[in-house]
């Protein structure tokens, strides 16, 4: 049985899209590994109220939301990103404290998993299991022309994104500081 530190942005038991991926796999690693889980403050009552008898043992989360005036930034286009980027910086002390006082054989980046999203977690000495990824799945080039304007604009940034990974330190390092990269798509691989 390992100790895990997961990240987990997105963990909330009931719903669809990237939350019920973070919580169904919360849930199924529980089963056979010892989870320390961050997730948002917001979820901390459908956690507690839904999290089974027999998985409680093996999981403790640790919940944190920024301060009021930043989650604002949220209700705007596009503000959920920066939102997310500064959850993710705060919970380094989360993080760290958790390293120190447990004997953890891992970190994984598990929600809000895109490859260029930022993850603090390869900076730890622990081995670091990124994944499951998307972010890698644009809109085929030859419907291109066809879409609005701004949505043209938003898949050829999405495929500049895809082209420049390499350089691109958000998705280096993590890349290579990873023990496993685990990934949703072909496109995403």
């Amino acid at each position: 049985m390992h100790n895990i530190l997961v990240s987990a942005y997105g963990c909330e038991p009931f719903v669809g899209s990237e939350a019920g991926v973070g919580w169904n796999w919360v849930l199924q690693m529980a089963k056979n590994n010892r989870l320390h889980v961050i997730t948002r403050e917001n979820n901390r009552e459908k956690i507690e109220i839904n999290l089974p008898v027999n998985l409680r043992k093996n999981i403790k989360f640790y919940y944190y939301d920024a301060p009021a005036y930043i989650r604002k930034l949220k209700r705007r286009e596009k503000g959920l990103y920066l939102y997310y980027t500064i959850w993710q910086f705060n919970i380094i002390k989360i993080i760290r404290k958790i390293i120190e006082t447990n004997d953890i054989d891992y970190t994984m980046h598990l929600s809000f998993g895109s490859f260029w999203m930022p993850t603090f977690l390869p900076f730890f000495k622990t081995p670091f299991i990124w994944g499951p990824l998307g972010g890698g799945d644009c809109v085929p080039k030859s419907f291109l022309n066809t879409l609005p304007l701004k949505d043209h604009l938003v898949q050829s940034f999405r495929y500049f994104l895809k082209k420049s990974a390499f350089i691109n330190p958000l998705v280096a390092y993590p890349s290579k500081k990873a023990a496993a990269i685990l990934v949703r798509t072909f496109d995403s691989a």
